[in-house]
């Protein structure tokens, strides 16, 4: 999570959505660790201990607590299929676009998985593999299983992607510059009044004009006129 802040830095020229892998890191790693966390709770309870023996043979004594923390588990390695593996991939494409520093922030953080796979997997060889010689107790699922399945089937799905969506609807309503551009988007998007158009008038036909019969009448009319004006022409002998 601290290598997808630094990528917050120059946020223009990150691979991917910042806000968006980040606020989906941080979805994934609270299930994980919430899970996780409870059934550690659970088993230091009832052994009243934290040591990392009490969890031998676990599979045997109970196994849906043991599967489920093998889930947990597995996920915060960064399995794949899990939310685990994709909170990484997204930060790491978050990352990708910063050049020479993002490469370096990338190949760190593979190597640190590589180093977690040791602790991570630690227990769980202790639970499947280790060969119990004591009689420990058995944890009865019913102690906060509403909790646990909540958790695994979370995880479960944002495996597949689901889940970013609402962190990026989220992260588009959280980041001002998303805002201002969504404003103008809208702003450009509005549909200018639109004026009244006045009726238009229905336009008589007119009928057509025989341009020669104008012409005779013209000309007639004219030489009739001459005759009425002529003085020679109109005295009487």
């Amino acid at each position: 999570m601290i290598m997808g802040m630094a990528a917050l830095i120059h946020p223009e020229k990150s691979g991917g959505d910042v806000a968006t892998a980040l606020l989906f890191y941080i979805l994934v790693y609270l299930f994980m660790n919430l899970g996780a966390f409870t059934i550690v709770g659970l088993v230091a309870a009832k052994t009243g201990s934290e040591d990392i023996r009490d969890y031998t043979g676990l599979i045997k004594r109970s196994p849906a607590i043991a599967a489920l923390l093998i889930l947990f588990l597995l996920s915060l390695f960064g399995m794949p299929g899990l939310g685990g593996f994709m909170r990484k991939i997204y930060i790491a494409k978050a990352m990708g676009g910063l050049g020479t520093g993002g490469m370096v922030l990338i190949a760190v953080l593979l190597i640190n998985t590589l180093i977690s796979l040791y602790f991570y997997m630690r227990p769980v060889y202790y639970m499947v593999f280790a060969t119990d010689t004591e009689d420990r107790p058995s944890f009865p699922l019913a102690t906060g299983q509403a909790l646990l399945f909540t958790c695994a089937a979370m995880i479960l799905l944002t495996g597949f992607g689901v889940g970013t969506s609402m962190t990026q609807g989220f992260s588009e309503i959280s980041d001002p510059n998303k805002k201002v551009a969504a404003a103008k988007i809208e702003k450009t998007a509005e549909v200018a009044p639109v004026m009244p158009v006045m009726p238009v008038m229905p336009v008589t036909p007119v009928a057509p004009v025989n341009v020669d019969e104008s012409a005779a009448a013209v000309a007639s009319e004219q030489a009739a006129s001459a005759l009425r004006t002529d003085p020679i022409t109109t005295s009487t002998p």
